[in-house]
This record gives C-alpha cells, sequence and structure tokens, in this order.
C-alpha cells in the first residue's frame, strides 16, 4: 500500500479509538483512580443513557449495559473498518484471474492471514484496554498506552501486506514457469534449519500444488529456503525465492551463466541462449575459435547419432577447421541464433514480459490501488463512490440487470480492463452502474468515468438511464 495512503488509515484508526476512549471517560468514567473501574463496569443509569447513540439506547431499553462494553463493542467496529480497506480490489482479482484456479491458493490464504492479523488485532487492544481500565488508569495515560499498542499492531500488518505481495510474485513466477512447460519443483535449504524445513529439503512437488508455508517457501517467519524449478531431467533451471528482489537478480545472472557455459562449453552445453550464441559467432569472427572448433568437433564423434540435422552439423564442424572457409560454420550458429530465440529465448521473454506485466498489479503492499479502492475523480474532476461489496465477481460477459442479492461485479473487456462495475440490491436487481470509457466517442461522452441509475417501470421492466 502507498506509503502515505497507509500511514493516513492507520493514523485514522488511532485516532478514532483515542476518541472513543476520551469520550467514554468523560460521561462514564471518573477522576478517582479507585472508581474508574467501579464506574466502567457498572451499570449505565436509565438517567445517563442518553449520551449514547440512539440504536444502542434502542437495543439495550431496560437491560444492563456497561460502559466497558460500549466502548469495546465501538473499537471492534473501528477495527473492522480498518481491516475491510485491505481486500483484494478488482485490478488484482483480473490479475490472479489469468492463472484460473491455481490464483484460488493465494487467495484463500490471504483472507485467512488478513483475518488471523485482525483477531489478533482486536484481541491485543482489547486485553490492553481492559488492563489499563482494571488498574484504574487516568483516560489520558490510557489513551497514550493504547496509541502505543496499535501502532505495534499496524507494523504487524504493514509487514503481512508487504509478505503478501511477495509471496503472490513467488506465485505468479512459478505459474509462469508452469506454463512454460515446467511442472515440478524441489524444495531447498539453506544453512541452518528447522526440523520443518529439514524435513521438506530435497523433496520434488508438483507447481500445481505448491503452496506457502506448506510445501513452499516460507514456511515460517525469516524462512531463507527455496525452490528449485526443474526440467523434465530433474535438473534445476531457476531457483525461485521468497524475497522479490533476490528473484529477480537470481534470473539475470542464471542468463548470464547460460550464455557463458555456452561460449565455454560449445555444444557441451546442457542449454543454450540467444547471447550465448552471440557471443560463439563474436569469437569465430575475431579468429579465436581454433580451440572450440576442435572441441566442437570431438563432441560431435564421441557423440555421433545417424541423423541428418547432428551429420550436417559435424561437417560444418569439420568446414570450420579449414582456412577462411571456417567461417561456414557460423550460417549454422546464426541459424542457432534463431532458433535459440525461438525456443529458450521465447521461454525467456514471455516469463520476463508476464513479470513485468503483472507487476504492478502483483505490488499489493506496494500501490494503493491493488487494495480496495472506494472512490475515483473523473475526467469532470467529479468524485464517484466505486466502493465495491464483499461480495465481488468479475466477468468477462455482461450478466444483464439480475445478479446476486447485495454484490457487485466488475465486466471486462478481452485485454482485462474494466468496462462497467455494477452493483445490485437486496433484490438482486441492478441499480447502479459504473463506466469506466467514454465509449469511444470523447464528444458526446466528455464526462469518464460515469454513472448510470437502473429504474424499473411498475412492470418490472429495467431501463438503464
Amino acid at each position: 500500500m502507498n506509503e502515505s495512503v497507509f500511514k493516513s488509515t492507520t493514523e485514522t484508526l488511532s485516532r478514532s479509538i483515542a476518541n472513543e476512549i476520551a469520550y467514554t471517560y468523560s460521561i462514564f468514567g471518573s477522576d478517582n483512580e479507585s472508581r474508574v473501574i467501579t464506574r466502567m463496569k457498572s451499570n449505565i443509569l436509565l438517567s445517563t443513557r442518553k449520551f449514547l447513540d440512539s440504536e444502542t439506547q434502542s437495543i439495550a431499553k431496560d437491560k444492563l449495559i456497561f460502559p466497558h462494553d460500549f466502548l469495546m463493542a465501538n473499537i471492534k467496529s473501528h477495527i473492522d473498518i480498518f481491516y475491510s480497506q485491505f481486500n483484494l480490489n478488482c485490478e488484482t482479482l483480473i490479475t490472479l484471474s489469468h492463472y484460473g484456479e491455481r490464483a484460488n491458493v493465494f487467495k484463500r490464504q490471504f483472507k485467512e492471514n488478513l483475518e488471523r492479523s485482525k483477531e489478533t488485532t482486536l484481541n491485543a487492544i482489547m486485553r490492553e484496554l481492559d488492563l489499563q481500565i482494571t488498574q484504574g488508569k487516568a483516560a489520558k495515560s490510557v489513551i497514550r498506552h493504547m496509541q502505543s499498542v496499535i501502532s505495534k499492531r499496524t507494523d504487524a500488518v504493514k509487514s503481512l501486506l508487504e509478505d503478501s505481495a511477495g509471496q503472490m510474485k513467488q506465485y505468479m513466477l512459478l505459474w509462469n514457469y508452469q506454463d512454460n512447460g515446467h511442472t515440478h519443483y524441489r524444495f531447498k535449504t539453506n544453512g541452518d534449519n528447522c526440523k520443518a524445513c529439514t524435513e521438506l529439503d530435497g523433496k520434488v512437488f508438483s507447481i500445481a500444488d505448491a503452496e506457502v508455508g506448506v510445501n513452499l517457501a516460507p514456511i515460517h517467519p525469516n524462512c531463507d529456503c527455496t525452490a528449485e524449478v526443474l526440467d523434465e531431467n530433474e535438473v534445476e533451471i531457476f531457483t525461485v525465492k521468497s524475497k522479490t528482489e533476490d528473484n529477480e537478480k537470481s534470473s539475470i545472472l542464471d542468463y548470464l551463466q547460460t550464455s557463458l557455459n555456452q561460449i565455454l562449453l560449445g555444444n557441451y552445453a546442457a542449454d543454450t541462449n540467444a547471447l550465448g550464441t552471440l557471443g560463439q559467432i563474436a569469437i569465430g569472427l575475431l579468429g579465436l575459435d581454433l580451440p572450440a572448433d576442435i572441441r566442437d568437433l570431438v563432441y560431435d564423434i564421441t557423440n555421433f547419432k545417424l541423423t541428418p540435422q547432428h551429420a550436417l552439423q559435424t561437417i560444418l564442424d569439420i568446414v570450420a577447421l579449414l582456412p577462411v572457409v571456417g567461417g561456414v560454420k557460423y550460417v549454422d550458429e546464426a541459424g542457432d541464433l534463431v532458433k535459440s530465440a525461438v525456443k529458450h529465448g521465447d521461454e525467456a521473454t514471455s516469463l520476463t514480459k508476464n513479470i513485468s506485466q503483472h507487476n504492478n498489479a502483483a505490488s499489493v503492499a506496494n500501490d494503493a490501488n491493488k487494495y480496495y479502492t472506494s472512490q475515483t475523480i473523473n475526467s469532470l474532476g467529479k468524485k464517484l463512490n466505486i466502493a465495491q461489496f464483499e461480495n465481488h465477481s468479475v466477468v468477462t460477459k455482461n450478466p444483464g440487470y439480475k445478479g446476486s442479492p447485495n454484490s457487485s461485479i466488475d465486466i471486462v473487456d478481452e485485454n482485462g480492463y474494466i468496462v462497467t462495475r455494477r452493483w445490485y440490491d437486496a433484490q438482486g436487481r441492478a441499480y447502479r452502474d459504473v463506466d469506466f470509457t467514454n465509449h469511444g466517442n470523447p464528444l458526446t461522452h466528455p464526462e469518464w468515468p460515469h454513472e448510470h441509475i437502473w429504474e424499473y417501470s411498475d412492470d418490472g421492466t429495467p431501463i438503464r438511464r
């Protein structure tokens, strides 16, 4: 989440809870420390209940109600509001939708981690506040202490969001390799390890079954274990690490290492890429390739196969030993460059492109737009409420005016861009749309995004205004 937005959100939580404490103490508390707990945990007199909001008065009626309970309920409401702002928004869900049902594991884990964090925050604040009341602390002292507790918990929330962003990128990296034909990875430990990680060390898992905390790092906080993506022979081709910046560095270093191996080992190299082929051609053009030519010819003879392709390669490597004519070899190398670009370059380019394309959407903790968004400003400077319902989904075809009760949907185009966000009422009828485009005609639609209201005739016929 954007640093300034997150800071504003946490300040709002801290200020709201401080106001609740100050208000409750000013009405129901006492300056006498020995009487604070008595007043806060005693029934509110009917004459004093006028200070409560009308809804609370209506619920309480003549039943017992304590200031302590009233205060705790209001604080819980503020915590619920705080955490509701970190639900995955539509843009992130669209990004994850590219991976189909595989993305459900991340969405489930993110929701569970957020719920667990909310429960921890609620228990910590309630426990500390109850302790302050029991000790008879004055309002100012209570507020100062609770602000410190809230600060620690919001720091933990920030770390959770940052970790979730890294885990989402880690999953996407694995899924991209899976889409390129690599189906398994090997769990690998590093340095001193816990018992859980040691038991997983060296085991091979299907990428389709990868799950953080179960068979994919991090298994626990500060876990530095990795996942080695394997080829069909279970040879490592890339190491996926739990830290995003480490994955980006590894991708570059692995590509350079493959290039160097191709230049040094030639036909003995297990893999090739475009940069390595260019390096071989450059050495040949500089006339420094005689040892390499001898090496390749030895490989051809000792690993000879009776196929047209291998026979042609052997002939070209023999020709390469001849003065001047040896340059012909690089006609084949140029062909290898093209094939390498197709066979290996495409894989690397596709992977890089996928990561680059989804990088911003995956940065859940670094971009406020990747979370719950409540409003936007259109081309004419008008503010529009675009907050999603908790029951929210994404579709590619217009579902019409009927939908799930109390839900919202995003209708997206073939590129995943939002065309319309629609809201349904308690009866499952559409009541409001926000169109995010000018429908290709800025002259007749100078305002975008813009809203449409659904109305219904007496016979139930829908009309979109």
